[in-house]
């Protein structure tokens, strides 16, 4: 087996068994792991033949999976399995080593909780807070000697990794849903740090939580994802300056799931950001202005007005209110199975890009704009922000706005139009 390459397998009755070796280049843990709706049992021996562990259901649904550090150029053996006469069927079986394994291992997360892409990038989709809560860390110390809750603060920030040459390099991003806890802000968006998140310091605290092993997390987290004067990772950089990455894509469809999950009676609110945009909008409308300076005041709102005509052309080609525009809900059918224009609809009033392409070029653009290491631009370009209101629809650096320009046709060339 190759790592990261999925293969498959055929289980006919409890007898029999299917083989599998991998030889790792780089001493690593190592997750090895069986996908579908085939009850699996795992085994994994050395190079001996000498069994080192196994696994029935540690996997998601009824599949084994199995966590543990390999030794670089020895080969392993995999053997898959039945354990009744009804366990067979057909399954995916696949190795990866991505920097979740040490989350794994110390049972954090499953193997169901691992997102990713076929171009290097891993999603942990379980909340930074929901991981230190189960290791027991709930509360911190603020800066005032204050004790705050981890649920509310970290409950918007997830893990990501990005694999370069069998190698890890870890970031955290934000999916925020509205919310009103007062704690580390309440409007909805998307953010992507090219920070670089030390894990050590996480897999330290996780262990021994310790009021300065909470404070060392705590400063680190805030350093990524809040602190002004730190330092982009090249790896990350480079990874996103590339319109071919898919990682966006994938970030977007997570957020929009996301905010989905939140349906209730059948309907999402619209956020707070996108309430206080359409009332600015009226103020301008109620202002007086000069005849020489109309023509600016109404080409100034027909920009404002590019997410709402956003969504009602989105209701046209769906062919319904999707968007209803007197109460300003989005109506869902069905959270878990979303049509085309509910995720539209869900994305443009949420990061204020009315596609994927568009959501995606924004990254891009923010991984371009560190190479221009000037104070402001640095530190507005070194964490994405896809948000309602974000650059308050400038002209200037919005150009990922713009479905005809450049950045965004690039993206539509790399991943079609969506």
């Amino acid at each position: 087996m190759e790592l990261n390459v999925p293969g498959h397998g055929q289980i006919l009755d409890a007898n029999q068994n299917q083989w599998y070796s991998f030889t790792p280049t780089a001493s690593d843990n190592y997750s090895i792991f069986t996908t579908g709706n085939t009850d699996t049992y795992g085994r994994l021996y050395d190079s001996s033949l000498n069994l080192l562990t196994s696994d029935d259901d540690s996997g998601e649904q009824l599949n084994f999976s199995i966590s543990r550090q390999l030794e670089a150029g020895k080969t392993y053996y995999i053997r898959v399995s039945g354990l009744r006469d009804l366990d067979e069927g057909f399954y995916f079986i696949r190795v990866v080593n991505t920097s979740f394994d040490d989350l794994i291992i110390r049972d954090l997360i499953t193997t169901d909780n691992i997102l990713s892409t076929d171009d290097g990038f891993y999603m942990c989709s379980k909340p930074l807070s929901d991981i230190m809560i189960q290791a027991g860390v709930t509360t911190f110390v603020n800066n005032n000697g204050d004790d705050k809750s981890v649920s509310i603060y970290y409950d918007d920030w997830y893990m990501y990794a990005i694999e370069e040459n069998s190698e890890f390099t870890y970031g955290l991003l934000k999916m925020r849903e509205q919310e009103n806890d007062e704690g580390d802000g309440d409007d909805p968006g998307v953010t992507i740090s090219f920070i670089e998140f030390d894990t050590s310091i996480l897999y330290t605290c996780l262990d021994n939580n310790t009021l300065q092993n909470i404070n060392n997390l705590i400063d680190e987290i805030d350093r990524v994802v809040r602190l002004n004067g730190q330092t982009h990772n090249d790896i990350i950089r480079n990874y996103f300056i590339k319109p071919e990455s898919k990682a966006s894509y994938l970030v977007a469809q997570q957020y929009i799931n996301h905010i989905a999950s939140f349906v209730e009676n059948g309907y999402i609110d619209a956020p707070n950001s996108y309430i206080d945009l359409l009332e600015y909008i009226d103020d301008l409308y109620r202002k007086p202005v000069s005849s020489g300076s109309a023509l600016s005041k109404y080409q100034y709102i027909a920009k404002l007005k590019r997410v709402p005509n956003a969504l009602l052309e989105n209701n046209q080609k769906a062919g319904y209110n999707i968007y209803n525009p007197d109460n300003h809900r989005i109506y869902i059918n069905d959270p878990q199975n979303l049509t085309p224009y509910e995720k539209y609809a869900i994305l443009m009033m949420h990061t204020s890009n009315v596609t994927f392409n568009s959501f995606a070029a924004e990254v891009l653009y923010h991984a371009e704009m560190l190479k221009y290491e000037i104070d402001l631009n640095y530190e507005r370009a070194i964490r994405a922000d896809m948000a309602m209101g974000e650059e308050v629809e400038s002209g200037i650096t919005d150009k990922y706005y713009d479905l005809s320009s450049d950045i965004v046709q690039d993206q539509i060339q790399y991943h079609g139009e969506c």
